[in-house]
């Protein structure tokens, strides 16, 4: 998927054989994509991806001229995973109120960090700082020498600060957080690259693929070319607005929005309400099916 139109522009579909892995397959088929691309003279500048071990490892040694940046949900998932599975301890119970509002904050120090790793180290460890009340610092090497948020009110505030003084085990999280591994992780994600939008395509996909039925290779070729057709052909539609005024619509013309609950992050939220998707692309398919039928086009 291309980062800038979120196009589908290429796939690749293998079978597992024998002696090949789900985990190793993911490998062959990264190498086949990109080596489908250059050899039609496109230029790769970055490719996001997950921690994959084995293709962070191919990237580095067969195309290192490609930058490998990290997927800033994956990474986030990890991190809190890590932070609630320290929490289940005894002495680190009360970390639980910080993990929530630790993730926010690795999202917002990618995203303003500019693209600069050091930078985005600088703003994410600060977070080290904050969880003990500690709101200004000195730095050097960085502007960035305060937090950023508005001054919390004491409602607000007293909770935090009985974490983060009485309760909050600081060394452990600190341990956590400055774990070399992660903080060389860390310096991937600076370009603030995600693939939701490549998450919401492998979800349609599975129309066309369902996952409970079997298909031969040729099947699963033709469905996933219709599949990358209708994500193409929908991709970037504009939010729904209000069309006809109503007392729980609001004025026309402001946009809508429908409430939903996260199960993971366990609360309600606002989720945007999109146009109507158009499968325009079926209607020109099958013309050319019927024109080749009848003979106006020959077959490719």
């Amino acid at each position: 998927m291309d980062v800038e139109t979120n196009n589908i522009l290429s796939f690749d579909t293998q079978q597992i054989g024998s002696g090949v892995s789900s985990v190793g397959l993911e490998k062959i088929v990264c190498r086949n994509a990109l080596d489908y691309f250059l050899s039609n003279d496109v230029k790769i500048f970055m490719i996001c991806m997950d921690r994959h071990v084995a293709i962070r490892k191919m990237l580095r040694e067969e195309y290192s001229d490609i930058k490998h940046e990290f997927d800033v949900w994956h990474l986030v998932k990890s991190i809190g995973k890590t932070l609630l599975a320290a929490s289940k301890r005894k002495q680190c119970k009360d970390l639980t109120e910080w993990i929530s509002p630790i993730k926010n904050h690795i999202w917002w120090s990618g995203n303003t960090c500019k693209k600069y790793p050091d930078e985005l180290l600088v703003r994410l460890n600060s977070v080290l700082n904050h969880v003990r009340d500690i709101y200004t610092w000195e730095d050097d090497n960085s502007q960035y020498t305060s937090c950023k948020h508005a001054v919390l009110d004491e409602e607000v505030e007293t909770p935090k600060k009985m974490a983060g003084r009485r309760r909050c085990k600081f060394e452990a999280l600190k341990k956590m957080i400055k774990e070399n591994r992660l903080q060389k992780d860390l310096r991937q994600i600076s370009y603030f690259c995600h693939t939701g939008d490549l998450e919401v395509f492998h979800s349609a996909l599975t129309k066309y693929t369902p996952k409970r039925l079997h298909f031969s290779a040729n099947g699963m070729i033709a469905r996933t070319q219709l599949a990358a057709l209708d994500h193409n052909f929908t991709v970037n539609r504009s939010q729904a607005v209000v069309k006809k005024q109503s007392e729980s619509s609001g004025p026309v013309g402001t946009q809508r929005y429908n409430v939903a609950y996260s199960k993971a992050r366990k609360e309600w939220f606002l989720r945007s309400i999109y146009e109507p998707t158009k499968q325009d692309f079926i209607s020109t398919i099958m013309k050319k099916v019927f024109d080749a039928a009848a003979g106006n086009l020959p077959l490719e």
